[in-house]
């Protein structure tokens, strides 16, 4: 519902992505409307369009700004200048703290980004790519003992598990309780997983 601080046109957008991003998550993006949207955020739905050219540039904008968080937050980490072991903490910690700062748009990006336009989809691999670049180069730095390709998988399936998981599961736990396990799990699989034969 929108609220006396979403009145004014930058106010209602965020009425609007933060609904979207909630709705997309619970029903998946074909299912939802564009007049339930309107409907979440306080307005009509045709008034959405006052804000965005269609549905599809909602789910653009949510799942731009979510991956946006994380590469803006890779950036501070990766320019921190430390060693790459703390490089992959800071880098652990990103991920998990923006994928639990807003569960819903992660959902978003998880589950619906197939459903972007394809010059989003590029743009979203793009970012995708640079930040994989960043842990891949910290990792081999780190991990001298690994080759390329093993460096490559060993990231691939910590990203590809922590941030589904947290954007998905409601564990219980408080959300500290939360990042603390899976930061020590992602560092635990970054510090100790090799080839059976290594």
């Amino acid at each position: 519902m929108a609220t006396a601080e979403s009145t004014g046109r930058g106010g209602r957008r965020e009425a609007i992505l933060s609904s979207a991003a909630l709705l997309f998550s619970q029903r998946g993006y074909p299912a939802t409307g564009i007049d339930e949207i309107g409907e979440a955020a306080g307005i009509t739905g045709p008034g959405v369009y006052r804000h965005f050219d269609n549905k599809n540039d909602v789910l653009g904008e949510v799942v731009r700004r979510a991956v946006e968080r994380v590469v803006d937050g890779v950036a501070d980490v990766v320019d921190d200048g430390a060693d790459d072991w703390a490089v992959l903490e800071g880098l652990v910690r990103n991920m998990i703290s923006a994928v639990l700062d807003d569960r819903a748009a992660w959902a978003v990006v998880v589950r619906e980004q197939r459903h972007l336009d394809p010059a989003a989809q590029r743009v979203l691999g793009r970012a995708h790519r640079l930040h994989v670049e960043e842990w891949v180069h910290a990792l081999s730095g780190a991990r001298p003992d690994l080759t390329d390709a093993e460096v490559r998988v060993i990231v691939h399936g910590v990203l590809g598990v922590a941030a589904p998981f947290a954007a998905r599961y409601d564990t219980g736990l408080a959300a500290d309780q939360t990042a603390e396990l899976l930061q020590a799990t992602a560092m635990a699989i970054l510090r100790h997983a090799r080839p059976s034969g290594g």
